[in-house]
């Protein structure tokens, strides 16, 4: 992981297009004393990974606009995200 921390635990980036799957998500992060933040798709996860660098992303496979796996592919293109 790397150093970047939010209240000294480990960052998570959520991206679903499901606020439902977003709230459940975050809540399980929680109690597992992790810090989160999300997105609802993968243009707006790409610029938050950018300027933040999360530990870990969890992303939603299929969403409108760029999917899951297109944004993956984007954030791995880019050497200072590769490791996530």
């Amino acid at each position: 992981m790397n150093e970047r921390r939010l209240d000294g635990k480990p960052l998570l980036l959520i991206v679903d297009d499901d606020p439902d799957a977003r709230a459940l998500l975050t809540t399980a992060s929680e109690r597992e004393e992790m810090a989160s933040i999300s997105a609802q798709n993968g243009d707006a996860a790409l610029v938050m990974a950018a300027s933040i660098v999360p530990d870990l992303i969890l992303m939603d496979a299929i969403m409108p606009g760029k999917s899951g796996f297109d944004a993956c592919r984007a954030i791995k293109a880019q050497a200072h995200l590769a490791h996530i």
